[in-house]
Parts: C-alpha cells; sequence; structure tokens
C-alpha cells in the first residue's frame, strides 16, 4: 500500500469510527481510560538517557534505507509521513505528508512547529532535501521560509507483539493523551519497528513553547523591570514529577536602561525562588531557599535575545527541560513581532534556545508501515472514547 492509498485507508477508518462515536445506539463501547500504574514502563520522574521503549530490543538499522522506505509520525490522531527519493545530484529530495493539524514528522520537539527567524513566528514547513554524512547521520537541509540543517540519528527497536498504547509517547517521553485509552490487547502485528530520533543542528535555533505564553512587556527591559526584585515573579514552565520545585523568576537590580534597543549585549544576575505548584500566579513558598543565575541579552537568528543560564545547582526538570537534553537546551525570552504586516507590535515571549551541534533528543515514537497501519486502526476509536471519557466528566 502507498502512502497515497494508505492516507485514503486511514480517512476511511475515521470517518466510520466517529459515526459510529456519533450513534445513539447503546451498542456503541468505549474504552475506559487505563489507570497510570498500567503503564509499566513510565518511570513518571525525568529521563536522564536515551533508552529503549517498553521492553524492546534495540536492533541495527540502515537510516538511509529505513528512510527511502519511509518512516510514520501520530501527532493525537493526525499522522505523519516521511520518505526520501533519490535525485539527479546523488542525494535525496524529502517527500513529506502532514495530515490535517499534524506536524512534520521530525521535529526535534513540539515547540519546533514554528521558528523565529528576524523577530518574527514562521512556519517550520518548505523543500527539504537530504544527504549521507561520513559518521553514518543523515543531513536534513530545510529550504522554506525558516532555513535549517539537523543531522538525524535513528535508534531502531522491535515492537513486534507488544501493545500499542506503551509506544504512543509524548516529548516527554510519557503517554500520549491516545495511549490511555488504546485497548490493553491490541498489539502490534510481526515486522513492526519504532524509531528513536536524536538531532544536531546547524546553528542556534528559537522556538515557542506556547502560543499562548505572554509576559506583557514590549521590551527586554520592560521585561526585566516587570519581574524586578521584590515584585510577583514569573512563572517558569517544569517538568512534571513527584519531585519538582517550581520556581519564579525575578531579576537582580542592573543598570540596563529600560529604554534601550539594541544596545551591545549585556548580562546580570537572576533570581529563582520556590514557589507554589499549584498556584497560577505564582506564590512563593515562605522559607524556601532562592537559586540563581546569569542573565545575557544576545542576538539569534535576528532576534533579540535574553538568555538565562542557570547555576549549577539548579535541577534542569524544575526549569522545563528533560536531563537527557540539558546540554542542548536553554530557556529565555525573544523580543517578536506579534500580529499582521503592518500591524504588528512587539512583544516579549518565553522562547527555548536549542543549541547548534548539541545531541537532542525527541521521544516521540517513529514507526515503520506495519506498526503505523496498525496505529490507524485503533486510533479513531480511542480519540472517540477520550472524546466520551470527557463528555462525562464535565457533566459531573
Amino acid at each position: 500500500m502507498n502512502p497515497k492509498q494508505y492516507l485514503k485507508a486511514l480517512a476511511a477508518a475515521a470517518a466510520a469510527a466517529l459515526l459510529l462515536a456519533g450513534c445513539a445506539s447503546q451498542k456503541t463501547t468505549y474504552q475506559p481510560k487505563a489507570d497510570y500504574r498500567e503503564f509499566t514502563d513510565a518511570t513518571w520522574r525525568p529521563e536522564t538517557s536515551v533508552r529503549p521503549p517498553y521492553r524492546s530490543n534495540e536492533i541495527p538499522v540502515d537510516a538511509a534505507a529505513v528512510l527511502q522506505e519511509g518512516v510514520y509520525a501520530f501527532y493525537d490522531v493526525n499522522q505523519s509521513f516521511f520518505q526520501l527519493k533519490p535525485n539527479m545530484a546523488g542525494t535525496w529530495d524529502v517527500a513529506e505528508t502532514v495530515q490535517n493539524a499534524g506536524e512534520r514528522c521530525f521535529n526535534w520537539e513540539r515547540a519546533a512547529v514554528k521558528l523565529i527567524r528576524n523577530g518574527r513566528s514562521v512556519v517550520n514547513a518548505g523543500p527539504m532535501s537530504a544527504s549521507l554524512l561520513p559518521d553514518g547521520r543523515i543531513l536534513l537541509q530545510n529550504t522554506g521560509a525558516a532555513a535549517f540543517n539537523a543531522a538525524l540519528e535513528l535508534h531502531a527497536y522491535n515492537i513486534s507483539g507488544k501493545p500499542i498504547r506503551h509506544f504512543l509517547r509524548n516529548g516527554n517521553n510519557l503517554p500520549d493523551s491516545l495511549a490511555w485509552f488504546v485497548p490493553a490487547d491490541a498489539k502490534f502485528p510481526e515486522g513492526s519497528v519504532a524509531y528513536l530520533a536524536t538531532y544536531w543542528l546547524g546553528d542556534d535555533e528559537l522556538v515557542q513553547p506556547s502560543e499562548s505564553a505572554f509576559t506583557g512587556a514590549s521590551s527586554i527591559e520592560k521585561l526585566m523591570h516587570r519581574f524586578s526584585a521584590g515584585a510577583t515573579p514569573y512563572c517558569l514552565n517544569y517538568v512534571s514529577h513527584m519531585g519538582v520545585t517550581p520556581y519564579g523568576l525575578t531579576f537582580e537590580k542592573t543598570n540596563v536602561r529600560r529604554g534601550a534597543r539594541r544596545a551591545a549585549p549585556a548580562e546580570g544576575r537572576f533570581t529563582l525562588s520556590p514557589v507554589e505548584r499549584s498556584n497560577m500566579f505564582c506564590q512563593k513558598v515562605s522559607g524556601a531557599a532562592p537559586r540563581a543565575g546569569t542573565w545575557r541579552i544576545t542576538n539569534i537568528q535576528g532576534t533579540r535575545v535574553l538568555e538565562l543560564l542557570e547555576d549549577a545547582n539548579v535541577a534542569s526538570p524544575d526549569i522545563g527541560i528533560q536531563p537527557v537534553n540539558n546540554a542542548s537546551i536553554d530557556i529565555g525570552f525573544a523580543e517578536v513581532v506579534r500580529g499582521a504586516d503592518g500591524r504588528g507590535r512587539m512583544q516579549v515571549v518565553p522562547v527555548r534556545i536549542v543549541r547548534n551541534n548539541q545531541p537532542v533528543t525527541d521521544f516521540r515514537l517513529k514507526f515503520n508501515g506495519p506498526a503505523a497501519q496498525t496505529i490507524a486502526q485503533v486510533l479513531p476509536a480511542a480519540a472517540a472514547s477520550r472524546d466520551q471519557y470527557e463528555k462525562t466528566r464535565a457533566a459531573k
């Protein structure tokens, strides 16, 4: 079955499941949400290394051969397909299909759906070519509006006979939202393979983790003034786990002038105060010892950025970074124009800074054809069960 036929079959399966979900017949059976204890492979702790998923054995992989055959990724019910096709230059062109509201198959994290160029958010799309590096990695070269280079390495795992729901994972290596509603007895057929990808970028990149996140500041100087020492701190993201210490951010007094624009790079110190986990307004924990770090103003991809470099005693999950990617990703704020051309206005938004030539592991797995076809068959019913579960919760 070629990719176009496969996508048509998936669409037909989704339509049939939606028809079933909308039927008022009492014969409709929904899958209950799984208990978290059923996900025995999830450690529910930050990930410190690349590890095989759910008791699967790593197998040898020829990345070029695999990618010429084609691989699939799933983002909720949406599927992406990626394939290398030889061209006259002796390299490959990338043939890529992204379904509905899905994402490109190979994104170093969900936030890389858009990249920041010259102070504007640009969709990560456009033509891509590939070539083989001497060390066996595949070099991807994107020539769209957000041009970039990324070296790609694959780890392959034999998942034949394994439960499907254990391999539907998000970027933090935890069960994705649909995994909770896939039956435990739904398993992969013989010949199924999953792939875990690691990336090395050719340049520092800025990605915006949330479209809705805001700071209320129109410049970096105003951001530091707004969240200066003694003010209510800015709530930072964190990797959710039992031992997490959420932090609120404030800036120590500096000589940076509020009206300064495009000044020479400057630096100073910031404070991280432990805050209540469930309080969205970042209420400080009384008597808790603060942590700190150094900020500096730089320019990345034509964009003015405030980088936050935490001290060594700050655990990376407490500021939203998986330990396995701690050397590759930093956090900060960027000045970005929001709104349509001619009517846009400058806003400071939180960003992740993905460092060049540092390995970034993406725990959202990719799949070969047999595995992907089986996943596509179970996702529509899982989505219907999730919808029913949410409706039931809302009605209580």
